[in-house]
């Protein structure tokens, strides 16, 4: 629990380093997706084990979070960021220096558990200095450079591997990695932090809290299927683009922009709305936009439209509803589970990641001769979304008529 009161200057000299985590975030994701189809040779395997390699590292980078989201509660949250970016670190270097499959996977998935704890820890940071409001507009800025990593994280990955070598995108990660703990000694000695006499029987009955509250789970349903929807996409654009649709290694990463582009839009286009509606209003203007949208996918569906280029558009219509959902969900949990704020952000990005595994392995695995099964996917993920929003927020009198937080 942070002890002291921070001037507007000292929050935004936080706030830098808990953009260069968010940074890193995301950045670890994605950046290697260049290099898969290229491993799949190297380690003379099949694409289903490099897949494989995919699933492993976000479900590591997922589950993880519960456990440093416990930590982070006890112990606060910079004691435990230092100890997570240190076990990346040894993951990344295993994979930089791989020679096997078994060895690449073992590395990836200690990556991804060390990395694991920068989403609740820099969340929790951002919830204890920040109101509701602000909180949400700081999401945007952070969501809009962090989600633009899902874009140009591979582009610099390819051209990392086309100049130098596979090995040399994790020896990006591991600089990176290291200049962001230089920063952040720097830069995090003004926060102070006590200990909580907190058990692990206490986190499991806050886990269990969250687990049976309504509220908790009609944001984190829709946040899931938007952002770990929209992951799946990303995950499975190698074998879709490169693997079935022939595309050059080096030029699918660019077929990522307009996606990620979308997203911002979204993000850009809640940022306007903040304040002048209520945030549980905005995610639900987002999901009926993403059923509208989804209408037009399906004609396009209908029409046998076929092509890379169609493939983007969808996914990029997509994205636009998800970069409605995800900073005004991630605000309303975080805003009204304030004082557990380390382990609600560590269950919500469980779920989410988690979701985002399960759905990666379901789009990596995906044939398309046609837009059906995109559509078919999409579908599945706005209705169901819209549904347990309506039923969970909206039927359940927990939507606002203004824009005041509902703690």
């Amino acid at each position: 629990m942070v002890e002291n009161v921070f001037s507007s200057k000292q929050k935004n000299q936080v706030f830098r380093i808990i953009f260069l985590m968010v940074l890193l975030n995301w950045f670890s994701v994605k950046i290697v997706l260049p290099a898969l189809p290229f491993l799949i040779k190297y380690f003379n395997t099949t694409p289903e084990y490099i897949q494989l390699s995919i699933t492993i590292y976000l479900f590591g980078f997922s589950i993880s979070r519960l456990f440093w989201g416990s930590f982070a509660e006890k112990y606060g949250n910079v004691r435990v960021y230092y100890p997570g970016l240190f076990i990346s670190l040894i993951g990344i270097i295993i994979s930089m220096t791989s020679n096997s499959l078994i060895q690449y996977i073992i590395g990836r998935t200690l990556e991804g558990v060390g990395i694991g704890c920068l989403a609740p820890c820099s969340r929790a940071m951002l919830t204890e200095i920040f109101e509701k409001n602000e909180l949400s507009k700081r999401m945007i800025y952070v969501s809009l450079v962090g989600t633009s990593m899902l874009g140009l994280g591979p582009i610099i990955g390819s051209w990392i591997m086309k100049l130098i070598s596979w090995r040399a995108i994790f020896g990006f990660l591991f600089i990176f990695s290291i200049l962001l703990y230089l920063f952040s000694r720097i830069n995090l000695k003004i926060i102070h932090e006590k200990n909580i006499d907190l058990t692990y029987k206490d986190s499991i009955n806050h886990y269990r809290t969250l687990l049976k509250d309504r509220y908790f789970w009609g944001f984190a349903i829709p946040y899931a299927c938007a952002t770990g929807g929209f992951i799946g996409f990303f995950s499975a654009s190698p074998f879709w683009f490169v693997s079935q649709l022939g595309i050059d290694t080096h030029t699918f990463p660019y077929l990522l922009l307009p996606p990620v582009a979308l997203y911002n839009v979204g993000l850009l286009i809640t940022h306007r709305m903040v304040g002048k509606y209520p945030l549980e209003k905005i995610i639900h203007y987002g999901l009926i936009v993403g059923l509208f949208l989804l209408i037009i996918s399906v004609i396009i569906c209908f029409l046998k439209f076929f092509s890379f280029v169609w493939i983007v558009i969808i996914i990029s219509l997509f994205g636009l509803v998800a970069g409605f959902i995800f900073p005004t969900a991630n605000s309303c949990l975080l805003s009204r589970f304030k004082k557990t704020a380390a382990p609600a952000s560590a269950m919500v990005s469980t779920i989410v990641f988690l979701a985002s595994s399960i759905f990666s392995t379901i789009t990596m695995r995906m044939k398309i001769p046609n837009l059906i099964p995109i559509v078919v996917y999409i579908g599945i993920l706005i209705i169901f979304a819209y549904v347990m929003y309506y039923f969970l927020i909206i039927k359940s009198n927990i939507y606002p008529n203004s824009n005041k937080s509902t703690t």
